[in-house]
């Protein structure tokens, strides 16, 4: 997380991430993403 709020949920559990906060999904894992009320910036990276 570069800036802003960025939500991702799995499952019934959404954890809320802000700035200077790393998250990761596992390969294959069902999920959703929400941006914030205020917009988020992210830097992504996927390993295959």
């Amino acid at each position: 997380m570069l800036d802003g709020i960025f939500i991702v949920t799995e499952g019934d559990k959404p954890t809320t991430y802000r700035a200077s906060d790393i998250f990761q999904v596992a390969a294959g894992q069902p999920h959703t993403e929400e941006i914030g009320p205020q917009d988020a910036s992210i830097l992504v990276g996927r390993k295959y």
